[in-house]
């Protein structure tokens, strides 16, 4: 968009789009692991008033790992309590020690109802190691984050050079954990990629903009390669938007984000909940 080239493009005529094809939110392999994430706004999981809807959303995506954001005034116990009943009332039963497991970093809480075998802060955001060997067969690295947001482009670059240099560490032997290369990778959350392409390229790529403060590039896949993003669709509309604000100076975008090791991770549906 900041270049002098254009891209030209010529609207279809009324009726030469198909209808849109809804998405299924159902299971279309029961036995595959479910990862969901959503930022809830100032807290307004903890309004009495919301807490109705944020149920009926949570029990329709059925996650068996909920990633959230924007809890600032509650802990992840708090919120485990309040979240973990509505899904095991719609059938999301904990496994393992017989009840959900949750962590935290500042606004950043992951749910799981898999253990969780270790947490790590990278810098504000959250990594966790999640025991999901029952449907993976091996655990996985989730990393839960919310970026700085609007213009801040400076802090999200440096944001995701630190979770790349997390990557890059947990899969050499020596660091806070150590990685098998079956073990996949989930960078998950609100990344408030707004700005400069940069920072999603390093987050596929590996290749680190600041390598003096945060050591050398390298891909955060296990086998060498790229990782993989998820490019979504909401169930209902031919559109991939994942925030809107009608009163805002920025577009709807897409701001949340489940990015994946595609050597040890496939894919089997993916879809928006609005």
């Amino acid at each position: 968009p900041d270049g002098a080239a254009s891209v030209p493009h010529t609207l279809g005529q009324s009726g030469q789009t198909p209808p849109i094809e809804p998405r299924s939110i159902q299971r279309l392999n029961p036995t595959a692991l479910r990862v969901a994430t959503h930022n809830v706004l100032r807290d307004n999981l903890f309004i009495p008033f919301f807490q109705p809807e944020f149920q009926r959303f949570y029990t329709a995506a059925a996650p068996d790992i909920l990633h959230l954001q924007e809890i600032y005034n509650a802990s992840a116990t708090q919120t485990r309590d309040l979240v973990a009943p509505w899904l095991e009332a719609a059938g999301i039963d904990p496994i393992g020690t017989g009840q959900w497991h949750a962590a935290r970093v500042n606004d950043n809480i992951t749910l799981s109802r898999f253990p969780i075998l270790g947490s790590w802060a990278i810098g504000g955001n959250l990594a966790v190691l999640i025991d999901t060997t029952p449907s993976l067969g091996t655990p996985m690295l989730a990393i839960n984050a919310h970026l700085f947001c609007c213009a801040n482009d400076s802090g999200r670059q440096r944001e995701v050079d630190e979770i790349i240099a997390f990557i890059r560490d947990a899969y050499q032997p020596g660091g806070v954990l150590t990685l098998t290369p079956d073990t996949p990778v989930m960078i998950t959350g609100d990344l408030n990629l707004v700005g400069e392409a940069r920072q999603l390229e390093t987050l596929l790529s590996g290749n680190i903009a600041n390598n003096q403060s945060f050591g050398p590039d390298a891909a955060p896949d296990p086998d060498g390669s790229p990782l993989n993003n998820i490019i979504s669709r909401q169930t209902e509309k031919r559109m991939g938007y994942t925030w809107r604000d009608d009163g805002s100076s920025f577009w709807p975008g897409q701001l949340d984000y489940l990015i994946y090791s595609d050597s040890n991770l496939t894919r089997t549906h993916d879809f928006i909940l609005y």
